[in-house]
């Protein structure tokens, strides 16, 4: 991870339009109270941690984030009124919304789109291939779980011939990946917001109210350190994290 980049995860609905038999999040959105995004507060939340870093990662999360209307706004508000930032946008999508509602993500060139493959809730694998293609997105990942291995595999070994220039891979969804333990080391989480406005230092901390660091929404803004602790005996954490030993520092 560079240091010199703040990494900021927003969940901006847990709301989706499909019902994936192995979905993680579907049992947690009925958990949580629904608000009204305020993008002046991101932004100015943004502002306040930037004397530490000199880019922003921003990644749009859900849930689908096509499903929630602000959408389209949110990305012309990253790339518009934050025109101060250093700013890449990410964001996954399952891409079942028609191609007339993508259209308006080919007017940024820092928008980096990530598409996921569900075999469950894909009526037609080549329209849905050529959506991606015909849209410019260059990431791909099929959602495999016990049930559709073989099928997802031969989807793989046929359109990565095709699509040469986009990266396709398959991931295992229930087997995320092997979890392990970075408790006491200094790491460098950047930010998760949830959809409530809750902050969170990482996804680790998402699973426990007591991590919340405050809400965005309602709280004075702070600035904040840019590393922590890491308090999770076991834990996953999505990318490589700037880790060091406490009792190396």
């Amino acid at each position: 991870m560079d240091k010199d980049t703040l990494n900021v995860y927003f969940v901006i609905t847990l709301d989706c339009n499909a019902n994936c038999s192995y979905c993680y999040w579907k049992y947690e959105k009925d958990k949580r109270e629904k608000v009204t995004h305020d993008f002046k507060k991101i932004r100015d939340f943004l502002a306040a941690q930037l004397t530490e870093y000199k880019k922003i990662k921003f990644i749009i999360y859900g849930g689908e984030p096509s499903v929630h209307p602000l959408l389209p706004y949110l990305i012309y508000s990253l790339f518009n009124d934050y025109r101060k930032f250093d700013i890449d946008v990410h964001m996954t999508t399952n891409l079942l919304k028609p191609l007339e509602f993508w259209t308006f993500i080919k007017n940024y060139k820092r928008l980096h789109v990530t598409a996921t493959f569900h075999s469950e809730q894909v009526k037609n694998e080549i329209t849905w291939f050529f959506q991606a293609l015909q849209l410019g997105i260059k990431n791909i990942v099929l959602m495999k779980h016990r049930d559709n291995s073989e099928q997802i595999f031969k989807i793989y070994d046929y359109y990565s011939r095709w699509f040469s220039n986009i990266k396709i891979r398959p991931i295992e969804q229930e087997e995320k990946a092997e979890y392990g333990s970075w408790k006491n080391y200094v790491c460098y989480p950047g930010y998760v917001i949830r959809e409530n406005g809750d902050l969170m230092y990482c996804w680790a901390d998402m699973k426990y109210d007591k991590f919340k660091i405050y809400n965005i929404y309602t709280d004075p803004i702070k600035k904040l350190s840019p590393f922590r602790i890491c308090p999770h005996s076991t834990c996953y954490c999505p990318e490589d994290r700037y880790r060091v030993k406490l009792g190396d520092l």
